[in-house]
């Protein structure tokens, strides 16, 4: 679905008098799969799970397709432009064109499209697009622990 920015939406408060948790997100928006720029916050509890928030940095997939973690600063050191903008630099890696790939209201380094690994458009004029250092794949898979039960890598 489209929501828009949110904006404008009369976001004080939604039908029924049931109030949104932040100025811009309707109740509705939070929960329902799509990360939210306006319920992103800590009084919409992070959109649900729709954002992210908390996710570890951990990913197995060797481009980094399931990478869900928070880095928002590409190799170069540019500044990653949120996904759910259009500006500085017009895109169509949006959650309607790719709804599993983690997209919406963050600037997280993301991997939609098969890229070599995750990157992000950034908020430079200049530079479009860049990649992403967020570490190496855990190839053995993401599990809080090993396992033999401990969060150690030797076989004892």
């Amino acid at each position: 679905h489209s929501k828009g920015s949110g904006k404008g939406a009369g976001a004080a408060a939604a039908k029924g008098g049931v109030f949104a948790c932040a100025d811009g997100c309707l109740p509705e928006w939070v929960g329902d799969g799509e990360c939210d720029e306006a319920c992103n916050v800590e009084r919409c509890l992070f959109d649900g799970d729709d954002c992210h928030h908390g996710h570890r940095e951990c990913y197995s997939d060797p481009r980094g397709a399931d990478y869900r973690g928070t880095v928002s600063v590409t190799e170069k050191g540019f500044t990653c432009q949120s996904w759910a903008e259009q500006f500085p630099h017009q895109h169509a890696r949006t959650h309607a064109t790719f709804p599993h790939a983690g997209l919406g209201g963050h600037n997280h380094c993301r991997n939609p499209d098969g890229e070599m690994s995750p990157y992000c458009f950034t908020t430079d004029p200049v530079m479009r697009w860049d990649y992403c250092d967020v570490g190496a794949p855990d190839l053995k898979g993401c599990d809080e622990e090993d396992d033999d039960g401990d969060d150690d890598d030797d076989d004892d």
